[in-house]
C-alpha cells in the first residue's frame, strides 16, 4: 500500500472515531443586561456564576453534588438543544422601556 493512501485512510478513521456523541459535560447560560453579563456554567462537580459590568464584577463557586447532576440531566432530557432559542421567557419582566 502506498504511503499516501495509508495516511488519507488514518485521517478518516480517526475523524469517524472523533465525531462520537458523547455525554452533556457541562450546561452554560448566559444573560445581557443594561447592567451587565452574567454567565452561569454547571459541571458535573462545579456551578460558577460570573458578573460583569457596571458595578464590581463578580465571582461565585460552589461543588455540586451527584444529585444535583442527575436532576438537572433528567429534568432537560426531553428539551432538544435546536428548539432551545424559540422557547417562551416564563415572563415579560426583562422588558422595558428604559428611554
Amino acid at each position: 500500500m502506498k504511503p499516501l493512501k495509508i495516511f488519507w485512510i488514518a485521517i478518516v478513521l480517526v475523524f469517524l472515531t472523533s465525531c462520537e456523541t458523547g455525554d452533556i459535560i457541562s450546561y452554560k447560560y448566559e444573560s445581557t443586561t443594561m447592567m451587565g453579563k452574567t454567565t452561569w456554567v454547571i459541571r458535573q462537580d462545579s456551578v460558577i456564576m460570573t458578573f460583569s459590568g457596571r458595578g464590581e464584577p463578580k465571582r461565585e463557586a460552589r461543588a455540586t453534588s451527584s444529585s444535583e447532576w442527575s436532576a438537572l440531566a433528567k429534568s432537560l432530557e426531553n428539551v432538544k438543544p435546536e428548539d432551545i432559542q424559540n422557547l417562551e421567557a416564563p415572563t415579560d419582566l426583562r422588558s422595558t422601556d428604559a428611554a
